[in-house]
């Protein structure tokens, strides 16, 4: 009788340890999938935003390539060319946002906020719209607040502001 019962109770334990091992596998192949597929979606979203800049500079420099053709410019001129933001606008635009970004928690992944803004000729801020989420609400309204704190963008080098300015950001960058 005892033996019996012995026999039924480490039975059990097996069971019971052969099920928990299961779980814990099925937990990791959950959690290797869900990490695959966040992989997938940051290298679908750095290819998206790609694309957008490369047809934002695509519209610019078609929009004064245009205008330069009808206004009697030079044939073959430079204008479509040096149309575009230089090399340093960039970095000018994350001088003028980044230390305004207050953010203090801690996000895990690389998830960015990628922000349309709209701006006038003298660099003023007319409206800023979030195109994509982080997946933190936090972060985005922090990127949000941070292009309303900055008001204006600087000129490029030409002394212009691009009307449409598409941007990501990634709390990992900003530190």
């Amino acid at each position: 009788m005892r033996e019996e019962r012995e026999k039924t109770e480490r039975e059990r334990v097996q069971k019971a340890k052969a099920e928990q091992e299961r779980q814990q596998r099925e937990a990791e192949a959950r959690k290797r999938e869900q990490q695959q597929r966040e992989q997938e979606r940051e290298k679908a979203d750095e290819r998206r935003l790609a694309e957008l800049r490369k047809q934002q500079l695509e519209r610019m420099m078609g929009q004064v390539g245009g205008s330069s053709s009808t206004s009697g410019g030079t044939p073959g001129g430079t204008a479509a060319v040096n149309s575009g933001p230089s090399a340093s606008y960039a970095g000018r635009l994350i001088a003028a946002i980044k230390p305004n970004v207050v953010f203090t928690e801690t996000v895990s992944g690389n998830a960015a906020a990628e922000v349309e803004v709209r701006a006038g000729p003298s660099g003023s801020i007319l409206s800023r719209r979030l195109l994509r989420s982080s997946g933190n609400k936090d972060w985005d309204e922090a990127v949000l607040r941070a292009i309303d704190r900055t008001a204006t963008l600087p000129r490029d080098t030409d002394g212009r502001v691009p009307a449409v300015i598409l941007m990501a950001f990634r709390p990992n960058e900003l530190n």
